[in-house]
């Protein structure tokens, strides 16, 4: 399996033949149309994976001063000395910011397009909050990728099951699979935020409740 990690992957498939240096600092904004059906070509001739891990972005380049908690709001569930220790949570200046996020939202309309034309795109898991960032990586796919809220559930599910070869094991509920269930309060094909809801997992024949489990661990993000 090939396969590209992180936004870096659009600098090696939309610009083969140029140099980093050579570019601008928000180079996504004026790739053409031609460039991507290039990459599109390139990509699926090698059947190339492409884990865009698009939440980290969102989340070390929001302004000076702005919480984490407006784009990722389970922020409050990592351990106190790891989230002071996050160096990326000091934000960037107003005008950088926007740069960012046109360029973002540039990356996930060519995701999009990558996606629609058959390339596997799955979901990173490099980012801020083990485990619940993933929820914001899946969310950014629907929002500002266009993809549909099952497409975007597919790309931390099925798809990777098929990019490892796994999907006669994993991946889908389907009978003679395996497979952890987490148990939503809410349906997340009516909004991917429900995405979120999750009241219980069953997991190798056993089933926990969440509530209960946090309960026990009495964990909080702050000293108090």
């Amino acid at each position: 399996m090939d396969q590209f990690n992180h936004r870096g992957l659009f600098l090696s498939v939309l610009f083969p033949d140029e140099k980093r240096s050579e570019l601008g600092r928000s180079y996504l904004t004026d790739v053409s149309s031609a460039q991507i059906d290039t990459a599109i070509d390139f990509l699926l001739e090698h059947e190339t994976v492409l884990d865009p891990t698009i939440s980290l972005d969102l989340i070390r380049n929001l302004p000076w001063g702005t919480p984490v908690e407006t784009v990722e709001p389970e922020v409050t569930k990592i351990a106190y000395e790891l989230f002071e220790g996050k160096r990326f949570l000091r934000g960037v200046s107003p005008d950088r910011a926007r740069e960012v996020e046109a360029d973002v939202k540039r990356a996930m309309e060519i995701i999009g397009d990558f996606y629609r034309a058959g390339v596997p795109i799955v979901a990173g898991t490099d980012n801020v909050v083990p485990v619940y960032s993933l929820y914001l990586e899946i969310e950014s796919y629907h929002r500002l990728g266009g993809l549909t809220p099952f497409e975007a559930i597919r790309t931390a599910t099925i798809i990777p099951a098929e990019a490892m070869g796994l999907d006669a094991e994993t991946g889908t509920l389907e009978i003679g699979k395996q497979a952890d269930i987490a148990i939503l309060d809410e349906n997340p094909l009516l909004d991917i935020g429900n995405i979120r809801t999750v009241s219980a997992v069953m997991t190798n024949g056993h089933y926990y409740e969440s509530a209960p489990l946090w309960r026990a661990a009495d964990f909080g993000a702050s000293r108090n």
